[in-house]
């Protein structure tokens, strides 16, 4: 009886920490998303003392406006051809693995 409780906390324990390292890249990412620059430089992890939503115009406004086709990207690609060659070759393998 008492094994079972500690084993339970223990893995809520460890789930617990999983989640919070899981989820803290996003938290900071958000959190530096609405920071200057200075802020971010100065202290990372600390909140942002006033939100800057001008942010995200900012970079859609930096975005291209039409990205490249895939067909022109892949046309200059010089690795293009082999990686044809070995998607070719993975498919081949996996056919002859099912049948």
């Amino acid at each position: 009886m008492i094994g079972d409780r500690w084993s339970r906390t223990f893995a809520l324990g460890l789930i617990g920490v999983a989640s919070f390292s899981s989820l803290l890249p996003i938290v900071l990412a958000v959190m530096n998303a609405l920071k200057t620059t200075v802020e971010i430089g100065s202290n990372p992890l600390a909140l942002p003392t006033q939100l800057h939503w001008e942010n995200f115009s900012s970079a859609l406004a930096q975005r291209p406006a039409r990205p490249e086709p895939a067909a022109q990207r892949r046309s200059r690609d010089p690795h293009h051809r082999n990686g044809l060659r070995h998607r070719n070759a993975l498919r081949l393998c996996a056919g002859a693995a099912e049948g």
